[in-house]
């Protein structure tokens, strides 16, 4: 014998029994119940707007993951705006700014990555797409900063951009340098061409250097002046530094 729950959402009482009279002929019973009315959520029923999080599916709706996202930027950045209208957040270390918009140390992959890191879940473009938008918004009304490309100069000190992951600074001040990622008093930006220089040395020296490039003994001061005096000296106008000779002054590898 089967007994098999189905619906009768028009059927009278009258109807049931007889389909059942029926049923009985043919070796089964049918018992008819009413349909059942659809679950209700809790947090719909205390009033949720649609930014529940469906956890049961693995599911964040769009709405709830931008706001999540919202309060992970407003905990770990300051926002402003450059003189020349880049919108940035400030970051953690607090002098490499992340471009709201943009691609390589932007702000919106960094987002991602720290939604997936405290959430566990993967946010949806639509909700970073939201998340970004608004951002953008309150770092416009933000205060207006100047951000440099790797050199700038503050109080009579020279600070220079490592382009590490560490945020690295090199500061140079009074005729000594040092390296630090604290207390950086200006703001650096970078690009997609801003690679990495290497850590300073104090027992370095040149002589890869002249090996490169044919400069007479004589000359390699002014060449090494011009050289730091393009390096740190941000704001100066420069010339260009071109290296002439003689035709067939230097050989040229043939194969």
């Amino acid at each position: 014998m089967v007994i098999v729950l189905a619906p009768n959402k028009q059927g009278t009482a009258d109807d049931a029994a007889q389909r059942t009279t029926q049923d009985q002929q043919l070796g089964s019973i049918f018992v008819y119940s009413e349909w059942p009315e659809p679950a209700v959520h809790p947090a719909a029923a205390a009033g949720d707007s649609g930014e529940t999080v469906a956890a049961s599916r693995g599911v964040v709706r769009s709405s709830s993951t931008a706001t999540v996202l919202m309060r992970i930027a407003l905990d770990r950045y300051t926002f402003g705006c450059t003189p020349e209208g880049l919108a940035f957040a400030r970051g953690p270390a607090g002098h490499v700014i992340r471009p709201i918009k943009g691609g390589r140390g932007g702000l919106r992959a960094e987002l991602a990555r720290e939604f997936y890191r405290r959430e566990s879940k993967i946010a949806s473009s639509s909700a970073l797409t939201d998340a970004v938008a608004t951002l953008e918004g309150i770092a416009t009304d933000g205060p207006v900063v100047n951000a440099y490309l790797r050199t700038a100069e503050y109080n009579d000190a020279v600070y220079i951009d490592l382009g590490d992951i560490d945020e690295s600074v090199i500061v140079i001040q009074a005729g000594e340098w040092s390296l630090t990622r604290e207390n950086v008093p200006v703001l650096f930006r970078r690009t997609a061409l801003t690679g990495q220089y290497s850590p300073p040395t104090t027992d370095g020296n040149l002589d890869s250097l002249w090996a490169l490039i044919s400069i007479a003994p004589e000359d390699r001061p002014l060449v090494l002046a011009f050289m730091v005096s393009a390096l740190v000296q941000p704001d100066v106008p420069l010339t260009a530094l071109s290296e002439n000779a003689q035709p067939r002054s230097v050989k040229v590898l043939t194969r």
